[in-house]
């Protein structure tokens, strides 16, 4: 049985954490919410961060960055609806996908899944099925795709995800879906578990 997804929620508003939270109280056997200013100094444990546009306002962005580049989380800006260039900033500086704070209870539940499986876009073409574990989609589980295994020996050679982007010419994003869902295959839920993993199965660096 799959791990809980967890979720983690990212904003300096009380009462935009507590709306979020409950918009997804019902899903508690599926989805852990974990209340996070920002990402660990190694790595953090967390599936999709959904990141309020509004501290973008406030700061510098510099935790939005930390999230997108050096953790495994897929990123979801929460937009505000009178401050669209916010949710400009946040896609230019990387985040996976954008959803209105004034998206149904559905809509805001959906996009979240949807990220964890790395197909924000819904297109469900041949290109994306070896690597989203889309739950439409024929289960892979257990077997790693050709590029999952490629991505996955760069991780234990202690590759940031960063460079593993520019080596195999791929988005950061889309090396964090092949990180994401080659944990999932192979039952890790952090880096340093999946070079644990990797070495011990003949992944060298």
């Amino acid at each position: 049985m799959d791990p809980k997804l967890r979720l983690a929620i990212v904003s300096e508003d009380e009462v935009i954490v507590r709306g979020l939270v409950s918009v997804v109280a019902d899903l508690a056997e599926t989805i852990e919410v974990q209340q996070a200013p920002g990402p660990g100094p190694d790595d953090a444990p967390v599936d999709v961060v959904l990141y309020d546009v509004m501290k973008l306002h406030h700061g510098s962005g510099d935790d939005l960055v930390r999230w997108v580049k050096e953790t495994d989380a897929a990123v979801v800006a929460a937009a505000r609806e009178l401050r669209p260039g916010l949710a400009d900033q946040a896609l230019e500086k990387g985040v996976d996908g954008v959803i209105a704070l004034s998206a149904s209870t559905e809509e805001i539940r959906e996009v979240i899944q949807v990220a964890a499986f790395g197909d924000l876009m819904g297109d469900g073409t041949s290109a994306s099925i070896d690597y989203t574990l889309n739950p439409d989609h024929d289960d892979t589980r257990g077997v790693l795709s050709a590029r999952e295994t490629d991505v996955l020996a760069l991780v234990a050679a202690g590759i940031s995800n960063d460079e593993i982007a520019r080596r195999l010419f791929l988005s950061i994003n889309t090396v964090k879906t092949y990180v994401r869902t080659a944990y999932r295959k192979i039952g890790v839920t952090s880096r340093s578990q999946a070079v644990g993993w990797a070495l011990q199965n003949g992944f060298h660096p």
